[in-house]
């Protein structure tokens, strides 16, 4: 386990009964190109779309590092190739975890992730951010500071979407 897949993992485990969630992993998603012809969204990306927006799916949960205080390449691909294809995400509820090596808690990230999801005819709720996670983790990559295990719990359950 690493940094970029330690409080996603979390975050499902200490879930409440009633939430479910399933983890992608995007690193290997081809990157989004407007100008692409007619190759059609790679099969992940399809996937990835009707998971989260055209099935029973009640929201989206983003979790992201912050890279140079902004989104890094693998998470604005998520977000293009979601806002992109066939079905869009019109009405559906977003939520968006950073966590961060600094002690703004992803400041730049969440507050650069706002502004792109303005245009999106989303329900975005609230961002969440974890800094210093050097003192949350331990040198595998687990979360061991409690707090940090069980606030996106918390976090998800304050924002349960009902249909």
């Amino acid at each position: 386990m690493d940094r970029s897949t330690s409080q996603p993992s979390a975050a499902v485990a200490t879930a409440p009964v009633e939430a479910a969630g399933t983890l992608y992993d995007v690193s290997d998603l081809r990157l989004y190109n407007g100008d692409g012809g007619d190759a059609g969204p790679p099969t992940q990306a399809t996937a990835l779309h009707d998971a989260s927006l055209r099935r029973t799916a009640d929201g989206v949960i983003l979790f992201s590092p912050e890279y140079s205080g902004s989104l890094p390449a693998a998470t604005r691909n998520v977000i293009d190739w979601l806002s992109r294809l066939p079905t869009s995400w019109a009405d559906k509820a977003i939520a968006f975890v950073a966590m961060t090596p600094g002690m703004r808690a992803g400041a730049g990230v969440r507050e650069h992730f706002s502004a792109i999801m303005g245009y999106q005819p989303t329900r975005l709720f609230d961002t969440l951010g974890f800094g210093s996670y050097g003192d949350r983790l331990d040198t595998d990559g687990e979360i061991t500071h409690t707090d940090t295990v069980h606030e996106p719990a918390g976090f998800l359950a304050a924002r349960r979407v009902r249909r």
